[in-house]
């Protein structure tokens, strides 16, 4: 038996990069998948790691910056799955420029991605965690921004920041309700 036999995850940024390598190593421990991304890559994804792993996995082109699409993704996962246990929120962008050429539509797609997608998909999951007794949540931030900066990752450096703390909070909120 693998470590994740019977575990579902919702893994958002999963077409490629680290979000791909995530969904390879649930794979490889059994997991079922439903992976989200906003490129239509993500099926490709879920193809290969369905045929390499023999696992259940199915690709989602959804946009974490939109709370109904990523409402939408947890619902399918449970549909399709009975259960979602775990969410992996990876979905992340990263746009560098001197802060003071920075656009406010460039502040705001780092906080629309970055912090609100967080948000989203963790509040689109929530519930069928409460509802089953128990779920694990992973946000990935950075060393960026509470640890080291860089110049030119005002947005980025800001957004992951933000991530600690709200990270630090639901686990406080939801540790009594077996969320970790």
């Amino acid at each position: 038996m693998a470590k994740l036999d019977g575990k579902t995850a919702l893994i958002t940024g999963a077409a490629v990069g680290l979000g791909e390598g995530i969904a390879e190593v649930y794979a490889k421990y059994g997991a079922r998948l439903c992976l989200v991304d906003i490129m239509s890559k993500v099926e490709a994804t879920a193809e290969r790691l369905r045929w390499e792993y023999g696992v259940e996995v199915i690709g989602l082109v959804a946009n974490v910056a939109d709370k109904a699409q990523m409402q939408a993704a947890a619902a399918q996962a449970v549909e399709r799955f009975g259960r979602l246990d775990i969410a992996c929120c990876n979905a992340g962008i990263c746009r560098l420029a001197p802060f003071e050429e920075m656009s406010d539509e460039m502040r705001d797609f780092h906080i629309d991605v970055n912090i609100k997608g967080v948000w989203n998909t963790c509040q689109a999951v929530v519930p069928y965690m409460l509802k089953q007794g128990g779920g694990s949540i992973v946000i990935a931030s950075s060393v960026t921004g509470d640890i080291v900066a860089d110049a030119g990752e005002a947005a980025y450096a800001m957004t992951k920041a933000a991530l600690v703390g709200l990270t630090k909070c639901l686990a406080v909120e939801y540790a009594d309700r077996n969320i970790r």
